[in-house]
């Protein structure tokens, strides 16, 4: 347990720059929780290279990470923090979240299209929940090319805990765990359905086209994911700020899965 207790304390004592642009939408009105999802953050992806340490090559540092869907910094004021040498980079269609991310907290712009191994590390928070199926299938493979033999990806999604919020929303019920999540009610009946049935659904926000919410099972992101180039080392239900499910994956630096060696420190 001490292991575990010096992980915890390491993340716990991160101190991220706690400058917040007015135009940040996450913060709301000083809100503490802005903070412990950041934190939430640094702890899934401490987990995920603790993961990463049981394959050869595990111990390699980070030199480069890409923060996916930065917004104005949740995420990346953490990824600097917890990898003070790295190359932190960003990327959102929120360009003036970018800005800020560059500006003010030493991150650089990733540019217009995703890079091929390029990242030790890439962030996705809350990205795959809000895009169809197809978008989805094409980032994913966007973001897989994008990793050097070695990197890490860490990505959350909508799981069961976002189909029963929505099943409380539709019956009526309230509290933290019943919201639309901006759904109409059929859109949300629909999504929840296609969850149940096939493991992936969506449906697009009022007014919206291809922006959405999106619910994935961990059988459709096994299936869709994992390949003789990709290891899944993490699985955590609601690891996220106890809310979206957390995923990490390998791209293994040797040939295929079924090459990979045990790491440096099993031996």
């Amino acid at each position: 347990m001490e292991i575990v207790r010096s992980i915890m304390a390491n993340v716990a004592a991160l101190r991220p720059s706690r400058e917040i642009d007015a135009k940040d939408q996450m913060y709301g009105q000083h809100d503490p929780h802005y903070f412990g999802v950041g934190r939430s953050s640094a702890l899934m992806i401490a987990s995920a290279l603790t993961a990463r340490l049981a394959y050869a090559g595990g111990d390699a540092p980070i030199g480069t990470a890409l923060d996916f869907g930065c917004g104005h910094g949740r995420v990346a004021r953490f990824l600097r923090a917890l990898l003070p040498e790295a190359r932190i980079e960003v990327t959102d269609f929120n360009r003036p979240g970018v800005n800020f991310c560059v500006e003010r907290l030493g991150c650089f712009d990733m540019g217009e299209t995703v890079p091929s191994a390029r990242y030790d590390l890439i962030w996705v928070g809350s990205v795959f929940t809000h895009l169809p199926e197809k978008t989805n299938l094409e980032v994913l493979a966007q973001l897989k090319a994008a990793l050097r033999p070695g990197g890490v990806l860490v990505l959350t999604t909508g799981g069961r805990l976002g189909a029963l919020t929505l099943e409380n929303f539709l019956l009526g019920r309230s509290g933290p765990r019943a919201s639309s999540y901006g759904l109409s009610s059929e859109g949300a009946a629909k999504v929840v359905a296609d969850f149940r049935a096939l493991g992936f659904g969506y449906h697009d926000y009022p007014g919206q086209t291809g922006y959405g919410g999106a619910l994935i099972s961990p059988a459709w992101m096994f299936d869709h994911a994992v390949d003789d180039q990709t290891l899944m080392i993490m699985f955590q239900e609601m690891g996220w700020d106890t809310h979206q499910d957390a995923y990490a994956f390998l791209r293994v630096a040797a040939g295929d899965y079924s090459e990979v060696d045990r790491g440096p420190y099993f031996y």
